[in-house]
């Protein structure tokens, strides 16, 4: 990794440390994201609510110029779906398509009953969520990926 340079700067009596190294820009990772989404297949009961890209935060404090961008995608499931149902969906459908399981939330060795998976395939990343529909909210499915996370 090449060194980043730092620049002082002197503004209003406070000193500031910029570094050169702004990171990734945000259009072009979210765009490759965007493309690699193109090939996740849809769950047919499923509908888009929302969509968003971001970078995880580490903490307290100043941030670090982002290195990575996640994009989203939250989806709300007709009645009738279960999580159990759509979990396999993407099991059998991504790992026909090279993505393999990394790990997982749940017991061990019960992949079956776990509303997280998370995959993996070259240098991306993908994250299956679900959560049982209740009384007054449906079922939810989350999708989120970075296309370049081990790149």
């Amino acid at each position: 990794m090449a060194a980043a340079a730092l620049v002082i700067l002197a503004g209003f009596g406070i000193w500031t440390i910029v570094s050169a190294n702004a990171g990734v820009p945000k259009g072009p990772y979210v765009a490759k994201n965007e493309e690699l989404f193109a090939t996740i297949p849809a769950y047919p009961e499923a509908h888009l609510t929302e969509e968003y890209s971001g970078t995880l935060g580490h903490g307290d404090g100043p941030e670090p110029p982002p290195r990575h961008y996640y994009t989203a995608r939250k989806y709300h499931v007709d009645a009738g779906s279960s999580c159990f149902a759509i979990e396999a969906f993407y099991r059998e459908r991504l790992e026909a398509s090279g993505w393999r399981i990394r790990f997982y939330a749940g017991n061990p060795g019960d992949i079956a009953h776990s509303h997280e998976i998370n995959y993996r395939r070259g240098a991306a990343t993908l994250r299956v969520t679900c959560s049982d529909a209740t009384a007054t909210v449906p079922t939810v499915l989350m999708i989120d990926l970075d296309s370049q996370y081990f790149g």
